[in-house]
This record gives structure tokens, sequence and C-alpha cells, in this order.
């Protein structure tokens, strides 16, 4: 019976019961499920404890000292435990309960809680969720709860924060805290413990009298209430109307790279990644949905947190320098950066790829090609938490090109030279009789074996998470040291993020994000545009020759053009030219989100992106250029600056009326863009010791200097509308308008709008009693894109001051206009239209996607052949159309999944076809058919693909070989003139297809012989797990491609089979000789032309999770990595996922010797603390 003082003490407990909800409406849980103490006290009152919490925290006690024995002697030794563990000791076997609401401890004895229960439970049902007993206990027979704790992880056996735990059929739940741990009071009657999270499956687990429940959470194959990031905004991915495509943490995880577009390649259907070169920090080339443009970027627009990135490679290019084509070691072409490599791949949490005009509209002049929206990881409440990844590896070159030993190459140079008229006594291997040797004693030297290594790569990532309700933080640093296979190349980086999260109040949340970079690239000449390309010279050299051969009467190597048929030593072209590139790359941003009310937040943004590129170049004096010293050395010092600025804000207003579902988004944004250039050059040093370092050194006679600097801006507004009703049908609509400084005077403002709709059958009555279809989602959309990235002054006219000219006895510059404007000069726009469907099956266990798009680009902008009355060859135009159709389809599958093992597979396969719809009046005049066609590269004086109206774009012209003369009479008899400038009528001479019928081959005769695009483009994924252990395996490749292979050499050995002789009449190749006449060389033939198909095995990763219970670690996982493992081909180089002509549209499938790819093996440790 309870007597009026009780009922007084148990309303006053009660009253700071309610007051403490009451202030706790607004507050985070989490500060107690975090707070970790340590405490050593023996023999000491109970009040002291709570003292000695109470000093070193934020905790304070509310209890009624008539109620509780605060005198009774406890002792406590515990280091970092959480405040549930440290109550849990010293009021065992006591009467005492507790209840955690926030920094608050109300301590009760088991007779008042039984009033106070009730009450709680009450405001728990009306929204007062911070009012819940976190830990409780009772020893007695009257027991309410049972304390239940465990540890949450996930398939990889990493901790999980921020899983939902309740106890099914109650209100009574809390959420997993940063180290994966929780603690529930599970009420009495309940039997079983739910545990949720999004984007991994729900879990059920039935309690059955334990105190310990640990649970591993699989990754959910419907993901349906995923958040998926969109332009200024993100959706869940079951209310997408757009084709977006998602990259996911474990993807990258399983990758062990460097840089963010090897986790592109054959990731997502549509998307096609290619090597412009193999060697550290190299470029690639990406394309979204094929090629919309000619002249512009080709490069998707990438968005890192929201900050839209540099990416444009012409403006991050470290030029060649002065006097192209002169000295050895010149680029033709400028040096092409990876535009990713600056972001560390172990910062990204997930990618995004936009792809259709429904997704990419609201970027507007810049969605043209795609958008890639990458999200960096973010701290997270809890106590200061370690990553730690290292790998190291070693790298080779996949394969080497087989080529003739030393008496073989005797034999077969000798045979030429005498074809080719050269008496037997006169042959000479060096120009002397001084090295003569005959076939049998010939020596080998394989050049690809001096010029190619093993290389070591290390990387090394650390990240530090935390964070409190308040501030939560990221701070990540990486330094990668990777040789190259090639001798002399290497690239080195570190990096630095810092992601900060702040609470400013309820109403404001900053994000920051700052990323410093710096990088050394020591390149080597090896490609398309280089006056000396060492993979090509490395076949070319003959075999015979020792590499440390030295003319001692000319002090030069190789002076003399018949010891290497005019192939210099590419082992010293390695060692005697020192060429690096130092970027340094800033990208830091802000957003605040203002809200305003439930229902209207306010973001806004600024940024800064900044690079500084300097390449510094010096070729020693000894080193020659086909047989011609460049005069004493040379250096070059070329460096780019490059500022990007971003600010833009928008409104977004979130309401729901009834079933009906709204989303409006609108705002503006303002980008400004500045590029600087400068570039050195000097030649006649004394010595090569300083190098660079000392360009005073040089004769300033020789000297040259240039330099230049660009300026653009572009400011945009857009909107955006999302409604759905009852999450079954949708529409969105798109608009954004784009002014930028780049266009015409009368055309500086673009217009691209969009429209989607989708339905979800599924939602509908007729499906929803049925269990095989999950999800059903069919959509639709048409938009507009633009494309705006061309050279700032296109459209107006160029003075240039070059040159002088005598005026009144004085010499003076003289100014000349070097380019006509055109103030008509408009954007190149992009109308896509796109139907999709995406469906997930038996429970979600098997997905499927497919796409069908029809993009149309009009309006292309090149240089087009004016009259020469004008004073000009040209003048930039809009001329021209381009049509991109295409399919895609995806599937991914949980194809076994039990406790112990489970199996998943992701498949992707696109197709494309590409055209030209209209060429006007073209860039050139087919001389066979007086078409017009665009040339849309130009990869050497042979020319390069061409767009023909209604034909397959980026076609390779050359001639067509129909065989070999098999003997004089046939020669003299054969109706069809082969050249009237020589004789090519010989037997063993090629036989030249007459396309025209005209009987004589000219330019004119000359027809398609394959293009670079692949026909379909795969990837397939397959994870496997068995307990601890966990095998992925990656392979992707393309099929339906052509490369133009343009290196071989005189030892390489595929070239050098089958010749025609007397005795061998039907060979598939003409005379080995070296008179000209035996082939002709004017441009591309079908020779050259091989299948570009392959199938790679492009990575597998075997790894090893530890227990968690391993000394202080908080996770252990040990992998071996091998990439780029096997390649099914027949081509004959050294790479078929090839693209000599860097970033230039259509310009795949050429090969003109680049820096090999390489395999890597890897071994790497991931561990937690």
């Amino acid at each position: 019976m309870f007597t009026l003082r009780k009922i007084l003490r148990i309303m006053r407990i009660t009253f700071f019961l309610v007051i403490v909800a009451i202030s706790s409406v607004f507050a985070n849980d989490s500060y107690a499920q975090h707070k970790k103490l340590s405490l050593k006290m023996t023999d000491v009152r109970l009040g002291e404890v709570l003292d000695k919490i109470e000093k070193e925290s934020q905790f304070y006690f509310l209890a009624n000292q008539e109620s509780i024995d605060l005198e009774r002697l406890v002792d406590i030794d515990v280091r970092n435990q959480p405040i549930s563990s440290i109550l849990d000791l010293v009021l065992e076997h006591t009467n005492i309960r507790y209840t955690v609401i926030e920094k608050q401890i109300v301590l009760t004895n088991s007779e008042i809680q039984r009033i106070v229960e009730p009450h709680m439970s009450a405001l728990a049902q009306n929204g007062i969720a911070a009012v819940r007993p976190v830990n409780t206990m009772d020893i007695g027979k009257s027991a309410f709860y049972q304390i239940i704790r465990g540890t949450v992880i996930d398939e990889g056996g990493q901790p999980l924060p921020g899983v939902n735990v309740l106890a099914k059929g109650t209100t009574t739940g809390t959420q997993t805290d940063f180290d994966g741990n929780y603690s529930i009071n599970v009420p009495e009657g309940a039997t079983t413990l739910v545990f949720s999270f999004i984007g991994l499956k729900s879990q059920e687990i039935a309690i059955n009298g334990k105190t310990v429940v640990n649970v591993t959470m699989i990754e959910d194959a419907t993901a349906l209430d995923e958040v998926v990031l969109v332009g200024y905004g993100a959706v869940k991915r079951s209310d997408l109307t757009g084709s977006v495509a998602s990259i996911s943490s474990k993807d990258i995880s399983e990758i062990p790279t460097n840089t963010v577009s090897n986790l592109l390649q054959g990731r997502a259907a549509g998307v096609q990644v290619t090597t412009g070169d193999g060697s550290p920090g190299g470029g690639i080339n990406i394309r979204i949905r094929g090629t919309s443009t000619i002249t512009g970027s080709t490069e998707p627009l990438y968005i890192v947190d929201g900050f839209p990135v540099n990416s444009d490679n012409d403006d991050l290019y470290v030029s060649g320098g002065l006097n192209e084509g002169g000295g050895a070691g010149n680029d033709t072409n400028k040096v092409r950066p990876n535009a990713l490599s600056f972001i560390n791949p172990n910062d990204i949490a997930n990618i995004e790829i936009l792809k259709d005009a429904a997704a990419t509209a609201i970027y507007g002049s810049r969605g043209a090609n795609g958008v890639v929206l990458i999200t960096t990881k973010r701290g997270n409440i809890g106590k200061t938490k370690l990553n730690l990844n290292y790998s190291t590896g070693v790298q080779t070159i996949i394969r080497k090109i087989e080529t003739l030993d030393g008496p073989e190459y005797v034999r077969r140079y000798t045979e030429r030279e005498i074809n080719g008229g050269v008496a037997p006594q006169n042959v000479r291997f060096n120009g002397s009789d001084k090295y003569h040797p005959v076939a049998e004693d010939a020596k080998t030297f394989n050049y690809q074996d001096l010029i190619y290594r093993p290389a070591i790569t290390q990387d090394i990532a650390l990240a530090f998470t935390g964070g409190n309700e308040k501030t939560k933080y990221l701070l990540s640093g990486k330094y990668v040291d990777q040789q190259g296979i090639m001798v002399e190349s290497g690239y080195r980086d570190a990096q630095i993020r810092v992601n900060l999260d702040q609470k400013l109040g309820d109403f404001i949340d900053v994000k920051t994000n700052l990323l410093l970079s710096r990088s050394i690239n020591k390149r080597v000449p090896a490609g398309a545009g280089f006056n000396y390309n060492t993979v090509t010279y490395a076949l070319g050299q003959a075999p015979i020759h020792d590499p440390e051969w030295f003319d001692e009467s000319t002090g030069l190597w190789y002076t003399d053009s018949k010891v290497s048929q005019q192939y210099t030593n590419p082992l010293k072209i390695l060692q005697d030219i020192d060429d690096q590139i130092f970027t340094n790359r800033l990208l830091g941003n802000v957003q605040a989100d203002f809200r305003i009310t439930k229902s209207l937040t306010f973001t806004g943004s600024a940024g800064i992106d900044y690079s500084d590129a300097t390449r510094k170049f010096y070729q020693k004096r000894t080193l020659t250029y086909f047989d011609s010293p460049v005069p004493n050395g040379q250096a070059r010092i070329n460096g780019v600056e490059a500022v990007r600025t971003n600010t833009n804000g928008y409104f977004t207003w979130t309401n729901s009326f009834g079933d009906h579902n709204l989303n409006v988004v609108g705002g503006g944004e303002l980008i400004s863009q500045t590029i600087s250039n400068l570039n050195v050059s000097i030649e006649d040093f004394a010595t090569d010791e300083l190098g660079t370092e000392n360009l005073g050194g040089g004769n300033i006679e020789t000297a040259g200097l240039s330099n230049g600097k660009r300026k653009w801006q572009t400011v945009g507004f857009f909107g955006r509308m999302n409604y759905d009703f009852k999450s079954k049908y949708y529409a969105s609509v798109n608009v954004r308008q784009d002014g930028s400084s780049v266009f015409g005077a009368s055309n500086k403002w673009g217009f691209f709008p969009s429209l989607a709709l989708a339905w979800r059958p599924t939602e509908e009555d007729f499906l929803k009693d049925q269990d095989f279809v999950s999800n059903l989602k069919l959509r639709a959309s048409i938009g507009q894109t633009g494309n705006g990235s061309l050279d700032p002054y296109s459209a107006i006219g160029l003075w240039t001051i070059g040159g002088t000219y005598s005026y009144d006895d004085q010499i003076v510059n003289r100014v000349n206009l070097s380019r006509i404007s055109n103030p008509d000069l408009k954007w190149e726009t992009t109308t896509q239209y796109n139907v999709g469907l995406d469906a997930r099956f038996l429970n979600g266990k098997l997905g499927f996607t497919f796409d069908y798009y029809l993009k149309d680009t009009e309006d292309l902008i090149l240089p087009v052949v004016i009259p020469k009355s004008t004073g000009f060859d040209s003048s930039i135009q809009n001329l021209g159309e381009l049509r991109n159709t295409g399919l895609e389809f995806g599937i991914d599958a949980a194809l076994a999944s039990t406790e112990d093992f489970s199996w998943n597979i992701n498949a992707n396969v696109s197709h494309i076809e590409s055209k030209a719809t209209n060429v006007g009046e073209g860039t050139n005049i087919d001389p066979n058919t007086q078409e017009p066609y665009i040339e849309v590269a130009k990869w050497n004086r042979r020319g390069g693909p061409r767009l023909y109206e209604g034909q397959p774009a980026g076609q390779i012209y050359g001639y067509v070989i129909e065989g070999v003369f098999r003997d004089q009479s046939q020669a003299d008899n054969w109706p069809v003139d082969m050249d009237p400038q020589r004789n090519l009528h010989q037997e063993g001479f090629y036989i030249y297809k007459d396309i025209n019928g005209d009987g004589i081959i000219t330019d004119a005769d000359q027809e398609s012989l394959g293009t670079g695009q692949p026909d379909y483009i795969f990837g397939l994924t397959n994870r496997f797990k068995y307990k601890a252990f966990d095998l992925s395996l990656f392979l992707q490749g393309t099929t339906g491609s052509d490369i133009v292979m343009f290196y071989s050499g005189d030892a390489d050995k595929a070239i050098n089979s089958d010749f025609w002789t007397p005795d061998n009449r039907d060979a598939l190749v003409a005379v080995n000789s070296s008179s000209n006449n035996s082939r002709k060389g004017l441009t591309f033939d079908n020779r050259q032309i091989q299948d570009g198909s392959y199938l790679r095995l492009k990575n597998i990763r075997l790894g090893y999770t530890f227990p968690d219970d391993i000394g202080l670690l908080g996770g252990l996982n040990i992998y071996l990595n091998a990439s780029n493992l096997l390649t099914l081909t027949t081509y004959d180089g050294y790479n078929p996922d090839v693209n000599s002509g860097g970033g230039e549209a259509f310009s795949e499938g050429f090969d003109a010797g680049v820096y090999p790819l390489s395999r890597t093996y890897t071994l790497g440790l991931n561990f937690n603390f």
C-alpha cells in the first residue's frame, strides 16, 4: 500500500522524467552511446563514483537519496567503457535501475520504476523517442527488461555504425555506435530483434534466451530506397525517372588502383573507357553513350561533392614546347594527363553516372557527354577511427612482340639489300667492315628486354574519421610511389583531404571539402607525337647491335643509318632525356544548407579548382636525332595554370498533398575560368650537369619564349520539378538556360529542357498480390543538352603579333589578323530520346535493366575551308550532325546466399552505332565520289578517321591489297596501272584494287577499311564469399572494333614471314626488298588493319578478414590482387584497348606504339583501429 509520502516521492521523480523528456525532444541520443570512460576506484561510496563520472564527462545524475542507497561501497576498474557498462557493474545485485536520456541519468529503485514505466511508454507513443530505457536491469523476480548486446558488421567484416535495432512489437530500439556495437533493453514478452539499414537486407533474429546477438548484414539486391544523387539534389532509387548507373563502395574497394578512371571501365552499361597511355599517371579516355562532338571536349562532366571540377584536358595539358618537330623528344601533341588522377579512390563513397537527358539536362551546356557524380566519404559520430590501407606490388609488361633473333635478322637483312639492288659484297650493317657478322656468328640483343623492366609500386592511404553531434570530420592522406615498366619512367603522388560537417544551430548545416595534391610524373618518349618513340624504336632496332656500342670517331651512338635503319638506340634515348611534369592541385568548396521551414531549404556553395603544372624537359648534348645531333643539348620549361571558380545557390521545396508528392528545385550558377601558359626553350649548352636548372647556360640566340592567357565565363539558371502519385506514376521536368562568353553576340544563350515519365506497375492492384516480380518500372524521357567546350575566342577575330617590317627606317612589330570572326557561332545541341525498364524478381534476388536511346547532335563546331580570297584558309562554323543510337543491358543476381557462402554477379553489355546524318559541305571532298566528308582527326600525313553522310562514324580509309604478282608475266599483263609515278609492275610486288575502275591506282582508289568504334562493350563481375574469405573476378572487353597498327620494325617477326620468293610465289607478303617500290606507303592499306576485339580478366582479388578480437585492431583484411592477368585477342600489338589519338573524337583504334599496359600483382593490408 502506498503512503502519501511515497506518492509524493513518485510524483517528484515522474515530474523529473517529464521535464527531462520535454527538454530532450530535439536532443541527439548519441553521446551516451559513444562516450567512453576509464575508472579505477576501490572500496568507495557509490556516490563518489557518480561524482567522479560527472567530473570526467558531461553526464549528470538525477536521484532521490531517500530511495537510492548512495552510501553502498563498491569497486570499479574499467578502461574505455561506455556509461552503460560502468553502471551495470556498480549497480549489480541491487534494486537500483537507471535510465539514460542523452547526458542525463535518472536513478530509481525497482518499486518506483513500475510506476514510472507507463509514463515513459505514453511519452514514447507520443513521439518523444528520447524517453526510452537504454540500459536497465533488475535481478529480482519482477524484472521488466532483458539486456542484449552485440556487434553488427558487413559482409567484409567491417563494423556498421547507425544500424537500427528494434525489439519487434515494441517501440524500444537503439542504433549501433561507430564500432558497430549496440545494447538494448528488450521488454518482457519481446522475442525477436529486427536489424535494418538502408541498402542492406533487414534481418529478424530470435532471442531464444541469448544475451549476445551478433549480426552480419548483407547487401539488399533491391535497394529501392537507396538514395541516389542527381543534379542539385538526391532521390530514392525507386523514384528515379532518368537513366542512372551506380558504382558502390564495394565495387570501389575491390580494385586496388591509383586512379578513378579504372573504376569506371566495364562497370556500367554505356560507358566506354580506353587506355590512351599505359604509363604511370597516363591519360584515360572516357565516353558515355558515344561521341557527341568533334572539336569540343569528349570527356563527361565530373562533379565531386557537388563541385564541377575541371576535367577538360585542353585546359590541363602542358604544351610540348617551342620549335615543334625540331629537336628530339619534342611533342607534336600536348601532354595529356589523367583528368581524375588527383582523386584518391580510397576516399570515394560512391559514384553515380547520369546518362540520359532526364538526368543531365539540369547541367545544360555541360551535360551532352554525360555526368559523373563522385561522392567522397565523410566523418561519423564517435571516437576517432583510423583506417590504414597499404599495398605493394610488381608490374610487368603484359606481352612482348616476337622479334627475329640475330642470325635470322642477318639473313633477312642481306636478302632485302640484295633484292633492292645492292651487290652481295657491298652489304654493310654499319657502313663499314668494322662490324660485319655472318649469320651464324651474329649475337642477339632484344631491345624490349632492355627498355622494359619489372616495376615496384607502393601505395599507402590513411584516413581518420570521427566527430560529435556538432562536428564530424574526415582527414585522409595518400602517397603513391610507382615505377614505370619502361626504364626511367615513374610517378609519385601525395594527397591530403579534409572533409568537415558542422551543425550551426538547429537550422544550418555546413560542409567543407578541401583537397591538396602534388604529383611528379617522370615521362619517357613513347607514343604518337614524339620525334623519338622508344616503343617503336625497340622493335625497329637491329637485334645484332650491342646497345653499348659507341662510335669513338664521332662521340655519338649509332650515327650511321645502316646500323639501325634510322632507329636510334632506344635505351640511350631513355637515359639521355629527362622529362618531368610537376603538378599541384587544390580543390576546395563550402556548402551551406539552410532549413527555412520544414518543407523549404536553401543550399549555397562556392568553390575553387586550382591547378599548376610545370614540365621540365632536357635532352643531353650527345643524343642524336635521325643521324643528326641536337646542337649541344636542348632545354624547355612549359607551364600552365588553370583557375576555375564556381558559385551556385538553389531552393528545394518538398511537400505532400495526400497521395501526391512534389519536389521542386530552382537556382542559379556562375562559373569562371582563366588559363595561363608560359613556354621557354633554349639550346647549345656547354655541359649537361645542370639541365633545366640553368637555362642561362644555353645560347641566348637559340632561345624562344611565348605565353598566353584565356578566359571564359558561364552563367546558368536551372529548375526541376519531380512529381509522383502514390509512388506509382512519376513525372520529372528539368529546365536550364545557360549564357556563355565563348559564343557570338547573337547566340550567347542556350535553353535546355527535358521531360521524363515513369510508371511502376508493381504498385498496381493487379500485380500487388504476386511474389515473382518484386519491382517493375517503365521509363521514358526526352531532353536537350549542350556542349560549349571550345576555344573561348572562337567566335571573334584574333590579332597576333608576329614578324617585323621596316617603317620609317625603323624595325617595328607586325600585327596580323590570324582568324576571321563568326558572330553567328552557336551551341552544339544534343537531343536525346530514351526508353528504359527496371525490374527485380524473386524478392529482389534478380535484377534487370534495359535502355534504348537515340542521340542527335546538331550544329557541330568545325573549322570549315573558305575561299582563299578572304585571306584565310578556314573559319570556325556550325556544320554537320551526328547520331548515336544504342542498347544497354544490365543484370545482377544473388545466385547463392547462406550463412557461410554467397555468390553474386553483375553484368552489363552495350551496343552503340554512330553515324553522321549531315556533313553539309564537309571539310574535305572525296576524290573518287566527290562527296563531302569531315576528317575528324589528323593522325599523320596519311589522314585520319572520316565522317561520311549516312555512314558509320570514324571510318578508316585506305587502299585494298588484293594479292602479290606471282611472276613477271602476270605483272606485265596486269590491266591496272599500279602507280603512274613508279614502276610497281614487278613480280613479288603488291596488287592494289582499282576501286573506281578507271584503270589506274590513285588517291581515289581508297575505301573504308573499318572503324575503331566497337560494336559491343561488356563487363562481368563475380563475387564469392565463404566464411572469412572473399573472392571477386572482373572481366571486360569489346567486340567489333578495328585497329590501325602503325608500329612494326625490321626485327618484328610477324612482318618478316611468308615473303614472296621465286620458290614461294603464292606468298601473302611482297618480296623482301629495300626498294621503295615494294610497298605503297602513301596511306593506310588493309594489311595494317586488325580486329581489336578482346576479352580481358581485368581484375581478380582474394581476401581474408581476420576476427575482430585480435589485439587492438578493429578489423584486418589481407588481400592478393592481380590486374590485367589474361587477355584473349587476335591483335598483334601490345594492347587492343588503345587510343593513340588522345582525347580526339572517333580516334579509338589508332595504335602508334604507346606506352604498353602493365600486368600488376599486389599484396595489400587494410587495418581499422
